[in-house]
């Protein structure tokens, strides 16, 4: 099949034998795969394009031939188990909560195509991890035009959840193409610019990276600890640091009653999440947080308590409570079991990250696989297990397959 390689700049600083991306048939597919991804079906729940899609493009992966050392790797199978451990506790946790259908049918759904997501990522990046850069490329771009589609302002409220995801993407992915120190001064302007409009992970997240890309431009092959690269890795922290309290401290005034009652919010939800799980440690209270009327009123209660104290009136009342966070709402809903799937997550997550910022040689993936990695394991402390994250906590689950097989690939030329 005939195909076009995109060479990089002999500026741009990589590792020895950087990937070529070519365009072929496959890497336009993915491309296109990518560009549905805000694009919402409402069925049973929150369905998106590139969720019909992706098992699609997978599919043909499989039947076209290419060899995909995922399915031969332990890990892929490892989070296979995991999510079946995971279903089972929301099925016995419902059929012992007497959770209604209209409950546990979304939720098992909403599990179910988790596992078509990071199956079919896991193919798609297995077979060629350049198809990661593809799709993620697409993602980003599809993402701007849905927002300028639909007439979306920009403000802080849409940066934060729309704008800025998709911004930053699109910076690290053309990455490829322009010199380190331009990809630097990019992330710190949008880092500085994240924080101005009150995204303050995105943005902290935008300055951290540069701060690695500063430091790893030294060291492509591997983060050797000496007298210089702690100097440097000393000196970025103290910029980063630097950087991130003289814009929050701009910008205090402006947002800190938002801030306050955000970080109010977050903090009881974590903590009554945990005195939730601690009454019932094995068997979940039902999906979708039916049964948890008991801990929704004790929600209610504190958040109006620290609410007031700000000025601020509570409207966060329900019949329901699901803490605002993976580990803690799987655990919530159904059981151990369930949660054994985020922890399982969580600790390839910590694993994979390690591994990426001071042992893979650099190369043009490195920062967006940095980002995709560290962002996956704060949203599940810090982030709900909804629709919006499925896809994200897929393709983190795929990028952790492929580094994988490269590390086996490292122990096989050792021998």
């Amino acid at each position: 099949m005939m195909s076009i390689a995109i060479t990089q700049p002999v500026s741009l600083k990589l590792s020895k034998n950087p990937d070529k991306l070519n365009i072929t048939f496959f890497s336009l597919f993915v491309f296109i795969c990518g560009l549905p991804s805000q694009y919402i079906l409402n069925l049973m729940g929150e369905l998106y394009v590139a969720e019909l899609l992706l098992p699609i493009l997978a599919v043909m992966l499989l039947l076209s031939g290419k060899t995909i050392p995922v399915l031969k790797q332990p890990i892929f199978w490892g989070f296979s188990l995991a999510w079946m451990s995971m279903m089972m506790g929301y099925i016995i946790s419902d059929l012992v909560a007497g959770t209604s259908p209209s409950n546990y049918l979304r939720a098992w759904g909403r599990n179910v195509v988790l596992l078509s997501d990071f199956l079919a990522l896991a193919i798609l990046a297995g077979s060629d991890k350049r198809y990661l850069w593809w799709y993620i490329l697409g993602t980003a771009i599809g993402s701007l035009i849905y927002l300028r589609i639909n007439g979306t302002l920009l403000d802080n409220g849409t940066w934060k959840f729309g704008y800025g995801n998709a911004t930053v993407m699109s910076v690290l992915a053309i990455g490829y193409f322009i010199p380190n120190l331009l990809s630097i001064g990019l992330l710190i302007c949008i880092g500085i610019f994240s924080i101005y409009m009150d995204t303050r992970g995105l943005g902290s997240s935008c300055l951290i990276l540069a701060g690695i890309l500063w430091i790893r431009n030294a060291n492509p092959e591997k983060l050797h600890i000496s007298i210089k690269s702690l100097t440097t890795i000393f000196v970025a922290g103290a910029v980063v640091i630097s950087i991130i309290l003289i814009a929050m401290t701009q910008t205090g005034d402006e947002y800190s009653n938002r801030r306050g009652s955000s970080n109010t919010v977050r903090f009881e939800a974590i903590k009554i999440g945990i005195i939730a799980v601690s009454d019932s440690p094995l068997l979940g209270f039902g999906s979708w947080g039916e049964g948890t009327k008991k801990y929704a009123a004790m929600f209610h209660k504190e958040t109006d308590r620290g609410l007031r104290q700000m000025g601020q009136s509570n409207i966060l009342h329900s019949q329901s409570f699901m803490a605002h966070s993976q580990i803690l709402q799987s655990w919530m809903e159904g059981g151990v079991l369930a949660a054994f799937f985020f922890l399982f997550f969580f600790y390839h997550l910590i694993k994979s990250l390690k591994y990426v910022v001071f042992d893979r040689p650099f190369g043009y993936l490195t920062l967006l696989i940095t980002l995709i990695l560290f962002s996956s394991a704060g949203n599940v402390i810090m982030s709900p297990y909804a629709g919006s994250h499925r896809l994200g906590i897929a393709m983190a689950i795929a990028i952790i397959c492929i580094l994988k097989i490269e590390k086996n690939r490292q122990s096989d030329d050792r021998i």
